[in-house]
């Protein structure tokens, strides 16, 4: 008996997996987003050696739907083609642990700028900034972020009035940051979309540091700017509704650069094993 149960529910998978969910009916901006979910899952699966065989053969048919549609980048390709079909396995390079004081300089120096000179972003420093963001880590390596360059005067009034900041109308240039929504179950939207912008926003600040560019990260959430307001810009940049606006940059070469404001000592905010009193609850008590 027990083994005809475990028959029946494994065909039940076969038919959930195989006949109910169509990659067809998924539309580009699902597709994708879990396409790379699922190759996340699995990658992490047989690492964990608790891969799916179900999950396999869902993912691979999602594959095939994105590859037809073009969908994937090169990259993506040979990934997916590593971890579903086992295929042009490469050899992970390892860190040399070695402490990199250069890149601490750059995170130090880094600093929110409010003034600049009037040069535009150019394109390909607009490159630059994009192609480190999108190295950045994202929640099952979904990659949801999409970026809008706008060197138009007027554009970047209409977004320092609609955020009520004027130091972005003197902005020569403004970034704005992208979340496709859809990439998301309702279970996540109202978290994990936000710690994977916020980690492709520090990827370009930190590179626009290194192009000697200046920048401010600004938040545009709805606690920021009302939903009527993110609409009208949402009209006149032409994006998509189930794309969210949640953060702006201004950007170009700096005139003022602040002198960095104090940190918490080290000291103060490392803890290891258990949390200990900091004289920050001190300070609060």
């Amino acid at each position: 008996m027990r083994k005809y149960t475990l028959a029946i529910k494994t065909l039940l998978l076969f038919v959930k997996y195989l006949v109910v969910k169509q990659p067809s009916t998924l539309s580009n901006d699902r597709l994708a987003p879990m396409l790379r979910m699922q190759v996340h899952n699995i990658e992490k699966g047989l690492v964990e050696e608790a891969s799916d065989f179900f999950s396999v053969i869902w993912a691979r048919k999602l594959y095939y739907e994105a590859k037809k549609r073009s969908l994937l980048s090169y990259e993506e390709e040979k990934w997916c083609k590593r971890i579903l079909f086992g295929r042009e396995v490469e050899l992970t390079v390892k860190s040399n642990g070695r402490y990199n004081n250069a890149f601490m300089e750059i995170v130090r120096n880094r600093r929110s700028v409010r003034s600049w000179e009037n040069g535009k972003l150019k394109d390909n420093e607009f490159e630059h900034l994009v192609n480190v963001a999108r190295w950045a880590p994202s929640s099952c390596n979904r990659q949801p972020w999409y970026f809008i360059l706008t060197r138009d005067a007027n554009k970047i009034k209409l977004l320092s009035e609609i955020r009520g900041q004027k130091s972005i109308g003197n902005a020569p240039s403004c970034i704005l940051v992208l979340i496709n929504m859809q990439s998301y179950d309702k279970a996540e939207a109202s978290y994990t979309p936000f710690l994977d912008a916020g980690a492709a926003i520090q990827n370009l600040l930190l590179m626009a540091q290194i192009l000697g560019l200046g920048a401010c990260w600004v938040n545009f959430g709805p606690n920021e700017v009302d939903e009527t307001k993110r609409e009208k810009v949402k009209t006149v940049f032409r994006i998509p509704a189930h794309y969210e606006v949640v953060s702006i940059i201004p950007i170009g070469h700096p005139k003022i650069i602040p002198l960095p404001p104090g940190r918490k000592d080290l000291s103060n905010i490392l803890h290891v094993e258990i949390f200990k009193e900091s004289r920050d609850d001190y300070n609060h008590s």
